[in-house]
C-alpha cells in the first residue's frame, strides 16, 4: 500500500514548511486535494502567510516504505506574472506599460517559462520569462523578446 496525504493532513505539512522556510506566520492553507504517494504527484495549495496569497505547488519527489518526500514549489499566477513584469518595465524606464497578459502560471524551477505579450498604446511585444533562481519563495526570472 503507497502512502498518501488527506486534503487536511497535507495542509498541516504545508503550513508547517512554509512557516520554517518564509519565518512568517501562516493564517491558513488550502490544498484543492490530498497527495498521493506516488513520486510525480502533485497537488496545487493557496497559502495565506504573512498577509500575502502565496500559490504553491506541492510535488513527491520519493517514497520509501510509507514515508514520502516533497518539495513545496512557489507558483506566480498568471496575474502575478503580469504585475511583476509590468513593475519590471516601469523601473527600467519610468514608464508603465498599459498592460500585460501571460499565457499561464510561472513555477519556481529553474529553467521554467512563460510567454507574456505587454501592450503600450498601439505597440506590443512578446517576451519569454525563464526562471533563474528560486530563494526562500521568491522567484527571479530573465526576460527575453520572442523572435
Amino acid at each position: 500500500m503507497s502512502p498518501a496525504l488527506s486534503k487536511e493532513q497535507l495542509e498541516k505539512a504545508v503550513s508547517r514548511l512554509v512557516a520554517d522556510t518564509s519565518h512568517a506566520p501562516v493564517s491558513s492553507v488550502s490544498c484543492e486535494s490530498g497527495l498521493e504517494g506516488k513520486v510525480g504527484s502533485i497537488a496545487h495549495c493557496d497559502v495565506d502567510s504573512g498577509g500575502l496569497k502565496l500559490r504553491r505547488t506541492v510535488e513527491v519527489n520519493s517514497v520509501e516504505g510509507l514515508m514520502m518526500n516533497f518539495d513545496v514549489v512557489p507558483v506566480l499566477t498568471k496575474e502575478e506574472v503580469a504585475s511583476s513584469l509590468l513593475d519590471e518595465f516601469e523601473q527600467q524606464s519610468g514608464h508603465r506599460p498599459d498592460r500585460a497578459e501571460c499565457t499561464g502560471n510561472l513555477e519556481g524551477r529553474p529553467g521554467n517559462t512563460v510567454d507574456c505579450t505587454v501592450v503600450t498604446g498601439p505597440e506590443t511585444a512578446s517576451f519569454t520569462l525563464t526562471v533563474t533562481t528560486v530563494s526562500g519563495g521568491s522567484i527571479k526570472y530573465s526576460y527575453a523578446p520572442l523572435p
